[in-house]
């Protein structure tokens, strides 16, 4: 009996050491844990953010963060398609388009140099990602970098002759460096590649009008009016350019819904 008195005893003892051991094993996890949240919650909120996805990417996780990323910016919700495209980023570092996206959302808030920093990382990582580089591009040229821009432009047109937004730029861009013949062939193959692109064929107008030729450039802004009967720059140019030719009556026309079109805008009125 005293044997088992004794057995007894030890065992008591070991659960107790065994009690205490676990206890301290977890204050010790208590307190990294404690540690953690501080640095957790001493971050901002994106970058909790990022750091969550980052620690739980799942398969093709960066592509769903870049259609949430989508969503908002196309409601216009900057701030929370920033915090979804900078998180398809970390899911997916070889995104061209969550740096695309991004850039897109920080030129709509007006931070030019960081949207021209994503989009270059995303021509960079994707070189025939054309709406990346003509977004580039056109900040760019509104820089003043005209070379830079129309570099741009070019490996576009290179690379996708079809994207006439990039070849109507190119276009704007050599009309800005007086290089009006040189503008007018590209604004000549804006219309070719798609006839139905009403500003291609205002601005094939606009070099013909530079060029001395009224009557090519009055067919030019009358196929942008068939196409797009409110354009109001369309309907400006053309009242020139009927003056221009003698032709005052259908000139002054065309001014007067010039100036109805805009003044319908400015009162949100839609026609």
């Amino acid at each position: 009996m005293a044997l088992a008195s004794r057995l007894c005893a030890t065992e008591r003892r070991r659960v107790v050491v065994l009690g205490l051991l676990a206890a301290v094993v977890a204050l010790s996890f208590a307190v990294v844990a404690w540690q953690q949240a501080r640095v957790w919650l001493g971050r901002s909120k994106d970058e909790r953010y990022v750091l969550a996805v980052k620690q739980r990417s799942e398969f093709r996780a960066g592509e769903a963060f870049y259609r949430r990323g989508v969503a908002f910016l196309s409601k216009g919700e900057l701030k929370d398609a920033a915090v979804e495209f900078r998180a398809a980023e970390v899911a997916d570092p070889r995104s061209a388009a969550a740096r695309s996206g991004l850039g897109m959302t920080f030129q709509q808030e007006g931070r030019a140099d960081e949207a021209i920093r994503e989009y270059r990382d995303a021509v960079r990582l994707d070189p025939v990602n054309a709406d990346a580089r003509n977004n580039l591009g056109l900040l760019l040229q509104q820089r003043g970098e005209l070379d830079a821009a129309a570099e741009q432009f070019h490996k576009i047109v290179e690379t996708a002759p079809g994207y006439v937004r990039a070849r109507n730029n190119l276009g704007t861009l050599l009309l800005q460096q007086g290089r009006v013949d040189a503008a007018a062939e590209q604004f000549k193959e804006v219309v070719r590649i798609d006839p139905g692109y009403a500003k291609g064929w205002v601005n094939l107008g606009v070099v013909q009008a530079r060029q001395g030729k009224p009557g090519e450039a009055e067919r030019s802004y009358r196929e942008a009016l068939r196409l797009e009967p409110g354009f109001v720059q369309a309907h400006e140019n053309l009242s020139q350019v009927l003056a221009q030719q003698g032709k005052g009556e259908e000139a002054a026309q065309h001014h007067a819904q010039a100036q109805e079109l805009m003044k319908a805008r400015a009162t949100g009125v839609s026609r």
